[in-house]
C-alpha cells in the first residue's frame, strides 16, 4: 500500500476526518487552508469557526485567517472574515488584511461587512488602519459604513480627523447611519475631553 506523506497526507487525513464528522487538531485545520481544493478549505475554515464559537481555539493564530482573506474563493474569504470578527481583539495581527478586505469592492458585501465588524471588535487598536476606516465611510454598504463609524468612535480622540465626514453622515437619509454617526461623534468628543483634562 502506498504511503502518503507531507501536505498531501495531512490533507487527506483532515479531509477524511471532516467527512466523518470528527474533529481534527487545530494545526491540521490551519494547514488545510493551503489545500488546492476550495471545498476542503471551506470545510476547514467552518471547523475553525465552530471551534472559535465553542471557545476551543485559544491557540489559534490569526495569521492564516488573514491570509485566507485573499483566497480565490469568495466563500473562504467570507468565512475567514467571519472567523476574525469572532476572534475579537485576538484578530489584531490581521488588521491590515481586514482593512484591505473591507475596502475591496470586488468582495461581496458580506465579506466587507465582516471585515469592518472585525476591526470594530478589535477596538481602539484599529487606530493603525484609521485612513482605511475613514475611506470606508463612503462604502455603498450601510453596514460597512456603520461598523467603520463605530470603530472610529472606539478609537476616540485620535479619530478626530474623521469628524467632518461624520458630521456629514449625521445628515444622511438613513436613520441607522445618522444614529451611529451621532454615537461616534459623541465618543470622539468624550475622548478629546478626557485628553484635555489630563
Amino acid at each position: 500500500m502506498p504511503r502518503l506523506s507531507g501536505i498531501t497526507g495531512q490533507l487527506l487525513i483532515v479531509s477524511l476526518l471532516l467527512q466523518c464528522g470528527c474533529q481534527p487538531e487545530m494545526n491540521s485545520l490551519v494547514e488545510t487552508l493551503d489545500s488546492p481544493d476550495s471545498l476542503e478549505r471551506i470545510a476547514a475554515i467552518k471547523q475553525i469557526e465552530d471551534r472559535i464559537e465553542s471557545q476551543q481555539a485559544d491557540e489559534l493564530d490569526a495569521t492564516p485567517l488573514a491570509e485566507a482573506l485573499t483566497d480565490n474563493d469568495a466563500t473562504v474569504r467570507y468565512r475567514a472574515a467571519k472567523c476574525l470578527a469572532k476572534l475579537e481583539d485576538r484578530a489584531t495581527p490581521a488588521m491590515a488584511e481586514l482593512a484591505a478586505a473591507m475596502l475591496d469592492q470586488q468582495n461581496e458585501d458580506r465579506i466587507r461587512y465582516y471585515a469592518a465588524k472585525a476591526l470594530c471588535k478589535i477596538g481602539d487598536e484599529s487606530q493603525d488602519v484609521m485612513p482605511q476606516l475613514i475611506q470606508a465611510l463612503d462604502d455603498p454598504s450601510e453596514d460597512v459604513v456603520c461598523y467603520a463609524m463605530r470603530t472610529l468612535g472606539k478609537i476616540g480622540s485620535p479619530a478626530r480627523q474623521a469628524v467632518p465626514r461624520l458630521r456629514q453622515l449625521k445628515r444622511s437619509n438613513s436613520a441607522a447611519i445618522q444614529q451611529v454617526a451621532e454615537e461616534a461623534l459623541g465618543m470622539i468628543d468624550q475622548g478629546q475631553r478626557q485628553v484635555a483634562a489630563n
